[in-house]
């Protein structure tokens, strides 16, 4: 659940949808999401309602403020990459320890959970993972289409970032994209393992050990992931670190100031629609 809130984040922050309607249905698309997996009641609705802004008051509080120095300064249409990296380096444990904490406004709602919830979650959980082992069985079609699917909204989100992309700009991305390794079948199986945790503490009638786990998965979620799942994955994401830095430090000035007034334009209605004064 902690992954919806920084994935609707970061959507009504750099989405390449409109900036009203990304916003606005934020809420909304968590408050799905959830039900999907949970089926949840009236109460519990409300309750991630306010813990969904209650988050999103404590990152900007707290998270934003690290940020906005870095974002909005001038002289960061002239930053070497060096320097761009420096600043990601400091700021990276700031951030995550920030985020450590809006994960915690997301305990209330794992406290309520019920034992029919928790088995209606392994269903769906268990769903979710048959959908994408079939998926992987028609590896070849399949994969070529994700790799199209994820190339064309990583194009279409440095767009609505820096805007209008060179020619040698859009080769990079899809190049990166093309050139990254697939850790499908790797994330099932530490899916599977989880799952298979979650399953034994249910059967067990251990509730309070299953909603133990959960939060422990929320905070440190890599911690829980099979020791092959997470040597790749450390490995894919200091490739796309290195690289998403080095494109964004080679981007122009005006590309640059055309990402500070994206971000100051998403900034600006996100604490316009959630923001307490």
């Amino acid at each position: 659940m902690g992954k919806f809130f920084l994935v609707l984040l970061l959507a009504a922050v750099t989405s390449s949808c409109g900036k009203n309607v990304t916003v606005n249905l934020a809420e909304a698309a968590l408050l799905w999401r959830v039900d999907d997996f949970f089926d949840i009641d009236r109460s519990q609705r409300t309750q991630i309602k306010s813990d969904f802004r209650s988050a999103l008051q404590e990152i900007n509080d707290k998270a934003i403020p690290e940020l906005e120095p870095l974002i909005f300064s001038e002289s960061l249409m002239t930053k070497s990459c060096d320097q761009v990296t420096k600043d990601y380096v400091s700021l990276k444990p700031k951030i995550e320890v920030a985020w450590g904490k809006v994960l915690q406004h997301t305990y209330s709602f794992i406290d309520s959970v019920t034992k029919k919830q928790i088995e209606y979650f392994i269903e769906k959980v268990q769903e979710d993972i048959d959908e994408d082992e079939d998926e992987l069985k028609n590896s070849s079609e399949l994969a070529h289409a994700k790799i199209e699917k994820r190339t064309s909204r990583t194009i279409d989100l440095w767009e609505e970032l820096i805007g209008e992309l060179s020619p040698a700009q859009t080769d990079k991305l899809k190049e990166h994209i093309r050139n990254s390794k697939n850790l499908d079948h790797l994330f099932i199986q530490s899916r599977k393992k989880n799952l298979i945790v979650v399953k034994a503490k249910s059967e067990a009638q251990a509730e309070t050990e299953v909603k133990s786990f959960m939060k422990t998965y929320l905070i440190d979620w890599e911690d829980q992931q099979t020791p092959e799942l997470k040597k790749a994955n450390a490995e894919r994401r200091k490739q796309n670190e290195t690289f998403y830095l080095n494109f964004f430090c080679a981007a122009n000035p005006e590309q640059k100031k055309h990402f500070q007034n994206t971000v100051r334009d998403y900034l600006n209605l996100f604490r316009k629609v959630y923001i307490k004064k």
